[in-house]
Order: structure tokens, then sequence, then C-alpha cells
């Protein structure tokens, strides 16, 4: 085997010939053909030797390229390995083997000169690129509240991100170009062609070329795709210069055509999880979360989905998507005929703006096509969702930098790492104001809290604490008093916790000319865990009670706010050991918990778990086992069977199950 290149990518080519180490000028050439398409171009002339490396390769799409002599031997053995996308026969004469192409449903043709060889592939890896993207659905009936489903959350995360990336690169920098173009120097170090590509960019490209260079088969394409489809936060801000022009083009386009398209395309091979997510959710919203290209042709999108299906595994399932354009109601979706400025016009393409929101109307089967077809219409109610949330956020903390409540988002759907790493890269950006610089450190704290290191927490709130009191920022002070008193609460300084949160009350109900507001209700909830930690149950009780009865007032009746007092209010009762009244606020939590939470979302798993705890703590060991049941049904949606956490709550319910058992006898 030889390595010719070695580089970051997506796919491989892979050549199996008996002569391919032949000092031959015609291989060389070939070599040299298919590593303009792709970097990675690997050699083997051992059948053996080369079955073992496909088996062992993972998460990278593998295109065979294998001799007449070869192919008969081994085609029977890997023609359904996972992994191998298409296979393509090179040898010298083509009718001999025309009888494997009807037999081998992988077999993209048999080619007899590199040139239509390289064509051939060349087409291939354009439409694998094409096929890659995903998607966040967002379901309406969901209240909408900082605590959301990751899918949700997700969601808006990309309604936010396109403004968040805007903002960051307002001034369009030389030094936001030169940074893309190191880090992708860095990723593609390895690849002669594409560091080619690379300087020719940096050389030549203006921001009125964004969609040329898009479209063209270059690093461009597969970075910035790949970048979103993984939300690798960190590259997609170093490609914002980028994703920036791009954005910006398709909305100079889309002002300028006023175009009046009826009905679009997409021609999708999905794997099968995926398009049950959406055959499940017809009448929700889903955001696909790339620039999204869709066809003017309907015939072009079925040559897409056709091409794919001949080459893809079993576990997936051929769509095609009905977009339908909806002028009256999505002002906020934009998109963009790029014919006339892509460098493949045959794919009469129609490009739609990062984010952007469809419903899903319906999904039916084709018996004639074989094929499912989706029905999407634009919709300007993922605008309208995010505007909702973001003016949630803005009741709750005041902020209103997009840039920082992206950071927020994040923590509220348990992305506490990738929150961390992003907060900390907006520490090195240049802040306006001294406020965005305090809510950065703030969240920072939230993020680091949330991940149990309640020491460095206290030293970013402590930040975030002394530029509010230099900018006499009441309301952003009464918020550090109280995220600082929690935290003294859990470090043991409990004289010094209740009366930072009471601190925090009596600015906030000056500020506000209001006793009633989550934060107070969150000062009041830390206020009354120091009385219950030290055995003062009745004190305890009158806070947990106010704040409990606040958040009725608030919300008019059940809201997952009320969830942590009602918690607490059981706890008092049950270290009074009136277990009865305990069980029944217990479960008046459950009952909330189980209405209003969303299955995914992490504080509904911390719910639960701390509800099991207190029924066991009741002897209610029964009730116990069946929430634990539902703790282990929401965790293997996200952990392997051999995770420790599926491990630990699979011992605690045997461990119930057992003291059930020991009850009753």
């Amino acid at each position: 085997m030889n390595n010719t290149e070695t580089c970051n990518d997506e796919q491989v080519i892979i050549w199996l010939d008996l002569d391919i180490y032949n000092e031959n000028t015609d291989y060389r050439l070939t070599v040299d053909i298919l590593q303009e398409i792709n970097c990675r171009v690997l050699l083997f002339n051992n059948s053996t030797t080369c079955v073992d490396h496909i088996r062992s390769i993972e998460n990278t799409k593998i295109f065979l390229i294998i001799s007449g002599f070869f192919a008969k031997q081994i085609l029977a053995d890997i023609h359904q390995l996972k992994g191998l996308h298409s296979i393509y026969i090179f040898c010298t004469n083509k009718f001999e083997h025309e009888h494997l192409c009807t037999k081998y449903r992988r077999i993209a043709g048999i080619y007899t000169d590199r040139k239509s060889l390289k064509n051939s592939i060349e087409r291939n890896i354009h439409i694998m690129n094409k096929q890659a993207f995903t998607i966040s659905l967002f379901d309406q009936k969901q209240k909408l509240t900082k605590v959301l489903s990751k899918e949700s959350g997700l969601f808006l995360w990309f309604q936010i991100l396109r403004n968040v990336l805007k903002q960051i690169d307002s001034e369009h920098s030389d030094e936001a170009k030169q940074q893309m173009i190191n880090i992708c120097k860095n990723y593609y170090q390895n690849d002669v062609i594409t560091m080619k590509q690379i300087n020719k960019f940096k050389e030549s490209y203006k921001s009125n070329d964004a969609i040329k260079w898009y479209t063209a088969p270059t690093f461009l394409y597969r970075t910035i795709n790949q970048a979103l489809r993984t939300e690798d936060l960190k590259l997609m801000f170093s490609l914002r210069f980028f994703i920036v022009d791009l954005s910006i083009q398709i909305h100079r386009l889309f002002d300028e055509q006023k175009n009046t398209f009826d009905l679009l395309y997409r021609g999708q091979i999905l794997f099968n999880e995926e398009f049950q997510k959406i055959n499940n959710n017809i009448g929700s919203l889903i955001s696909v979360n790339t620039f999204f290209s869709t066809t003017k042709d309907i015939e072009i999108a079925k040559r897409f989905v056709e091409l794919e299906s001949c080459t893809e595994e079993a576990d997936k399932t051929g769509v095609l998507f009905y977009i339908r354009i909806d002028t009256l109601h999505s002002k906020t979706i934009i998109f963009a005929d790029i014919e006339e400025n892509s460098l493949i016009p045959d794919e009469k393409e129609v490009l739609f703006d990062i984010g952007s929101v469809f419903e899903i109307e319906n999904v039916t089967y084709d018996d004639h096509s074989n094929l499912w077809k989706v029905f999407l219409v634009t919709t300007d109610k993922g605008s309208y969702h995010m505007q909702n949330y973001t003016k949630f956020m803005e009741y709750e903390s005041q902020e209103t930098n997009p840039a920082i409540l992206f950071g927020s988002l994040l923590i509220d759907i348990g992305y506490t790492n990738f929150a961390k790493s992003y907060l900390e890269y907006l520490l090195e950006t240049p802040m306006k104001y001294d406020q965005d610089l305090a809510n950065i450190y703030h969240n920072l704290g939230r993020a680091i809290r949330a991940q149990g290191n309640f020491f460095e927490a206290k030293i970013y709130y402590e930040y975030a604490y002394e530029i509010r009191k230099t900018r006499d920022d009441k309301f952003g002070i009464a918020r550090s008093l109280i995220g600082l008193g929690y935290i003294y609460y859990v470090l043991g300084y409990h004289d010094r916790a209740i009366e930072y949160n009471q601190q925090g009350i009596l600015l906030l109900k000056y500020l506000l000319k209001t006793s009633d507001h989550i934060l107070i209700g969150l000062a009041l909830l830390n206020i009354g865990s120091v009385y219950f930690t030290n055995e003062k149950y009745d004190v305890a009780l009158f806070y947990f009670l106010e704040q409990l009865f606040m958040h009725n007032r608030l919300f008019d009746g059940e809201h997952h706010y009320s969830i942590s007092p009602l918690i607490e209010i059981g706890n008092v009762y049950r270290m009074k050991q009136d277990y009865k009244l305990a069980s029944r606020y217990y479960k008046t939590a459950l009952m909330i918990c189980e209405k209003h939470l969303p299955s995914d979302s992490p504080l509904k798993l911390n719910t639960y778990s701390r509800i099991a705890y207190c029924f066991e703590e009741i002897r209610d060991n029964q009730l116990a086992f069946e929430i634990y049941e539902k703790i282990l049904i929401i965790q293997k949606k996200f952990y392997s069977e051999s995770h420790p956490n599926i491990a630990q709550i699979q011992l605690q319910m045997e461990h119930t199950r057992r003291e059930s058992i020991n009850k009753s006898t």
C-alpha cells in the first residue's frame, strides 16, 4: 500500500490494481488526475490488504477503483460494506465486465480511459457533497421558554447564528479573512491541490464572487457545510468572513430578482431515522442547518436522488422535496436563483440562506417513482419563535446582544462545554460596551457552574459584578448578587449567601416596582435552601411557598418554574415526617414535569432524578422505580448501552426494586 497524500477530508479514493506500482507513465498520470479530485488516494496491489483496509475505515466515504481482474474476485465480498460509496471498474475491455453492473448496484460504471473515470468520480463526489445536510425540528406545540428540547434549541440556535456571525464580522476585516485562510491551510496542509486553491482565494477573491466560489469544486463548499452540519462552532466562526459574504450576496440577488417561483425541488437520500423524524412531525417547523440547495427543474432533483440511491446503503430512504413558496407568509425567508452566478449552471439551482425555515405540510409515497414525497412550505414562523425567545430572555436577564444570547441558549439546552468555549471566544472579540463584557463573564459563570466547578464560576461572577458596579447597572448588579448568593450557599458561606440574595431582592423590587420577577423567585429559592440545609424548616417553607405563589401569579397556573419550589416544599414536609403531604407536592411536581418539560431537556432528566430520590426517601419505592424507568428510556436516546450513565441508573433501579420487595415482606 502507498498513501500518496494524507489530509483531512470526508472521502477517500482507493485504487486496486495488480500493476499499480509498475513504472508506467499512465498509472502516474492517472494518480495525478485523481488527486485533482481528492487529495486522499490510496493505492493497493493486493486484494486482501485492500479489503482489510476498507473494513477498517470509519466515517469516510470510499470511492473504489478496481481492475477487471480483481472485480471478478472480490466484488461479491465487498459490495455491501458500509462506507463504500461507489465502485468504478477501470479496465481495457468494457464489454467483458458489463454483466457485473446488473449484479452489483454500487458499480457506477466501467471505464477504459482516465478522463471519463475522472469525470464520473468528480460528479459523484459533487452529488454526495450536495446530499450532505442536517435538519432541526421545532414542535410548535411546545411552550417557548428557556427550557427547550435539544431539537428545538438547535432550531433556534441556527435562527440566531446568522445574525451572530454578521455581528461579529461587522467590520469584515482583512484580519477575519486571514484567520479563515490560516485555518483552511492548517486543515488541508497536506493537500497540494487544495493549498493552491486557498492561495488563489487569498489573491483573487472578491465579495461579489461568493456564489461562484461556493459552487466551484473547491475547499469552500465542503469545509463550510462540514462546519455547519457538525455544529463546529470554532470552525464556523473562523469561516465567518466567507459565510457572511455568501449570505449577503444571496440577499442582494433576492432583492434584485423579485422571484415569483411557486415550487422548487430537491432530491435527497436520508437516513431512515432522519426520514422518520420528518414523517412523524407533519405540521412542525424544519430548519435546514446549511445553505439549502434546491432546483427549478424537478427532473434534475429526481436525477440527484436516483444517482445517489444506486450507491447508498439499505438504511437510507430516497426523498423528493417539494418546496412551495408562500410569499405572503415568508417575508423573512431569503433565497436566490443562482443559475447565472454558479459555475454549474446546468443544475438550475436556487439557494436558500442559512437557517431557512419550512413547515412540513405532508408526506406521501409515490409508487410510480418509488420515492417518498415531502411537501414543505416557506414560513416566517421560525423568525417569530426566535423573536419570542429573545423577548423572554430580555425580560429575564435584560440581555439583548444576539451574540451573548447565543451563548445563553447553549447553556439552556445543556451544551455547557460548547457554551464555555464560545463565550471564551467572545472575550477575544472587541466588545463595544462594558455591559456586554459583564454579561459574557456572567454567562461564563453560569456555564462553569453547570459543570460543577463552583470556585471557578465564582471568579467569573465576580468579574461581572465589579463591571456592573462601576457602571451602576442596577439590574446587572442584582443578577450578580443572586448568582454569587447561590455560589456562596453551595460553598458553605451561608450568612453571606442570605445577605447577597436579600440584597438582590431589594434591588430588583426597587428597580422594577414589583415583587414578582423570575430572578426574585430564584433568590427566594436560594434563601429557602440555606435555611433548609440548616434545618430551619419552617423558615425554609416560608421562602419556598413565597416562590411558588409568585410563580403562580406570574404565569397564571402551571409552569415549569413551579417544579423546584414544589419539590423543596415536599422535602420540608418529608423532614417533618408528614409523608402524605410530601408525596402530594412531589406528585404535583412530577405531573408538571411530564406535562410541560420537553422529553430530551436536561432539566427533565434532572427533575426526574430529584423526584425519584424523594420518593425513595419517603419509601414509595414503586413510584421511584417507575420514574427511574422513564429516565432510562430518555438516556437510551442519547447514550449507548455501555455508557456509565445507563449502568448507574440500572443499578439504582435494581436497588429500588429490592427495597420495594423488602418493604412488602
